[in-house]
């Protein structure tokens, strides 16, 4: 099923930024022979990024509900009763697609009038994308990290504040992440910490970079 276009969360200056997405059925075995389908995504990110992303930066991407029942309805279909046979089971996967496809438009409808509200809380602070230079100002060494999928630069603030930025110093988008959400990707090395001398260098690199866009506007 192919579906579009999707609008991103964008920032002042940026312009408006739209994705449109293929969602694939795949069937496969584990390790063991174990048979399972699943949902594929395949799209690319502004700027070429990896899809991934976006899903683990942005809290309000459009697709993420109505994608997470398809997953989970997905994972059901060989453990139901009548799913066994190649008919049964391509019959239930095809009226989960279409279920997927409802959920999408429901959600895109239901963003549209959400959208006056969003930017009031845009206006009056309450997004974490506002607070990004301040707390690149007071992040200590130990705030800055590196995505290693990507390359981005992560930089810790308080109460789960999380901002993303590319290496040239460009903020990508801004979240807030709980403790534990945290401390599982510095554990699992999805997220490195900068040596000391190339965090004092990123954040002067950061600070520099709002200046001159502050300047600019």
């Amino acid at each position: 099923m192919i579906a579009g276009f999707f609008t991103l969360p964008s920032h002042p200056g940026e312009g408006r930024a739209v994705i449109a997405l293929t969602f694939q059925a795949i069937a496969s075995r584990t390790a063991s022979g174990r048979r399972r389908i699943g949902l594929n995504i395949l799209g690319s990110a502004p700027e070429g990024q990896d899809l991934a992303t976006l899903w683990d930066r942005q809290s309000d991407l459009a697709w993420r509900r109505a994608v997470r029942w398809a997953q989970a309805a997905l994972s059901t279909v060989l453990r139901e009763k009548g799913s066994r046979t190649g008919t049964g089971i391509e019959r239930r996967v095809m009226a989960i697609l279409q279920g997927l496809a409802r959920r999408l438009e429901q959600d895109v409808r239901g963003r549209g009038r959400r959208t006056a509200h969003a930017d009031r809380r845009h206006e009056t602070g309450e997004r974490p994308t506002r607070k990004a230079v301040d707390d690149v100002r007071e992040a200590g060494d130990g705030a800055f990290l590196i995505d290693e999928r990507n390359g981005a630069v992560v930089v810790l603030g308080d109460r789960g504040r999380t901002h993303f930025f590319t290496p040239e110093g460009r903020l990508v988008s801004s979240v807030r992440y709980s403790r534990d959400a945290i401390e599982r990707k510095r554990k699992t090395g999805l997220w490195r910490p900068l040596a000391a001398s190339q965090a004092a260098a990123m954040k002067e690199t950061l600070l520099r970079g709002a200046a001159e866009r502050a300047v600019r506007a």
